[in-house]
């Protein structure tokens, strides 16, 4: 038989459990077409890979990227690591140096809770680096931010007091911690890009996924632009790896008119746990006069979830704490018993603090669960946890219990939430291999179903890509180590070459063909 490409000499660990690893593989018309278990390969190809002993592995899918937001930061200042002000501060400063005067100067990933100070940096600091600049600073939860004082009088949040209720005075200092007057902020700082800038962002997000091993990613696109949305399905078909894109609005008929079949995502119904929003049943321990927001009306969400699944279409909407998923999850349950179970495997994004009622009702309705592993690592490492003294040390090693969540059957999906946190498949799976909680802490094989298969089962093409199998696509990443050999040492994976449906999406300048 005469392949496209072959791929021989490796480890190729399937996922399947009828075949669950290969030595050579065939691939022709970006399907897998042949495969054998020794080193006899059948056939010839037009390019041969010898993958040298290393192993090959079902390609990850992020099923929780904001595409554009992630594209377009991926030149912004990186703060994840900043101890204090100053360190912020002089790294907006060395940026300013490059942009000229009314340009953009912008930072991600700050965490605030954990630098000297514990909060975000005022307008008034922000001036002393950037008088003559936009400026913004994003909270790594990116649900918060700070802009200097030109930034703050463009967004023009000032000029509408119903706006800021009790958060006046942050805002007056150039701090906007609710997510309205982010979205305000988010469309004055980036809101003017064209379209082919904004597809521009897309290619780059994809690109940076591809780099990681990624062969999908479920692509958010809305909740900062919610024009943006159909600009993806006009782009998606030049991206270099494969793409589902889900539209953030409430209007689920625009979303069909585009040919959705699915529509929402990160659509609010809480915020961040880092900002006291995430609505939890009990105030936090640090904060007690605030059990976090609800931020909508069981009247708005049922009227969503109804007209979404009445027309056929899985819906997603981000609910964190106990008291925004348990709104969400009795709601799709009623609409469920109302209209008949379609099989749409609605979404709740992030799931973060479910009680044990709500893990039994996300296996029984088949939900699916986009969940963030890298977020046990930023915010509750035993060791140096944010969330043990807001929620207390018992409610914080509960949350994200993946290993309760795949012991009931249910479809957890690894994802980023990137540019909340960046596109890094392989963090992910070493922290559900290795947690130190018990309770988040799963098999290998569980972890790599959490990273390939189940992403394909929540985006519905489980029969087409999410393992590899004899006429699925060639979704596939060669990597350095094989994660079940030491597999404390996940973390140190390289990633070798990423193969998309057949293509060659990114290859390692280490590893030459």
């Amino acid at each position: 038989m005469d392949f496209d490409l072959i791929l021989k000499n490796g480890t190729i660990i399937t996922l399947d459990p009828d075949n669950p690893e290969y030595r050579w593989i065939g691939i022709k018309d970006g399907k897998i077409a042949a495969a054998g278990t020794r080193d006899d390969c059948a056939g010839n190809a037009r390019s041969v890979i010898d993958l040298k002993g290393n192993p090959v592995i079902p390609g990850f899918a992020d099923v929780h990227v904001h595409g554009f937001m992630t594209g377009q930061n991926l030149s912004a200042v990186d703060l994840r690591n900043v101890t204090c002000i100053d360190e912020v501060l002089h790294l907006l400063a060395e940026r300013a140096k490059e942009v000229p005067p009314g340009g953009l100067v912008h930072g991600i990933g700050l965490k605030s809770e954990a630098i000297k100070e514990k909060r975000m940096p005022t307008r008034h600091e922000l001036d002393t680096v950037c008088p003559d600049h936009l400026c913004a600073v994003y909270h790594t939860s990116v649900h918060g931010l700070s802009v200097n004082t030109l930034t703050l009088n463009r967004i023009g949040v000032l000029d509408h007091p119903e706006l800021m209720g009790d958060y006046a005075d942050e805002i007056k200092e150039g701090i906007l911690l609710q997510d309205q007057t982010g979205t305000m902020a988010f469309d004055e700082l980036f809101g003017k890009a064209d379209e082919e800038t904004v597809k521009g962002y897309a290619k780059k997000c994809c690109e940076y996924a591809a780099s990681k091993g990624c062969t999908t990613i479920h692509a958010l696109n809305g909740t900062d632009i919610e024009s943006r949305g159909p600009i993806w399905e006009k782009v998606k078909d030049e991206l270099c790896i494969h793409s589902l894109n889900m539209w953030e609005t409430w209007d689920v008929q625009a979303a069909k008119s585009i040919g959705l079949p699915r529509v929402g995502g990160c659509l609010l119904l809480d915020g961040a746990r880092a900002l006291f929003q995430a609505a939890y049943s009990k105030p936090f321990l640090n904060h007690p006069d605030t059990r976090g927001l609800l931020y909508c009306s069981d009247f708005e969400v049922y009227n969503f979830v109804y007209e979404a699944h009445k027309n056929n279409m899985q819906i997603g909407m981000h609910a964190m704490g106990d008291r925004a998923i348990d709104q969400l999850i009795y709601i799709i349950d009623s609409v469920t018993k109302q209209l008949g179970d379609k099989g749409l495997r609605h979404r709740i994004e992030h799931f973060s603090y479910p009680t044990e009622r709500h893990i039994e009702m996300a296996a029984e309705l088949q939900l699916a669960l986009p969940m963030q592993p890298i977020w046990c690592e930023i915010w509750d490492d035993p060791n140096d946890s944010v969330f043990a003294p807001m929620l207390g040390e018992e409610v914080a090693a509960d949350n994200e219990p993946f290993r309760k969540l795949v012991e009931a059957g249910c479809m957890v999906g690894s994802s980023s939430d990137s540019p909340v946190t960046p596109i890094d498949p392989i963090k992910n799976l070493h922290i559900l291999v290795n947690n130190p909680r018990e309770v988040r802490r799963v098999s290998v094989t569980d972890a790599l179903k959490i990273s390939t298969y189940n992403g394909a089962w929540i985006g519905h093409e489980e029969t087409e890509r999410g393992n590899l199998v004899l006429g699925k696509y060639a979704d596939m990443v060669v990597v350095d180590r094989n994660p079940y050999v030491s597999p404390e040492k996940i973390k140190d994976t390289n990633v070798l070459l990423t193969i998309s449906e057949g293509h060659i999406a990114y290859q390692n300048p280490n590893f030459p063909l």
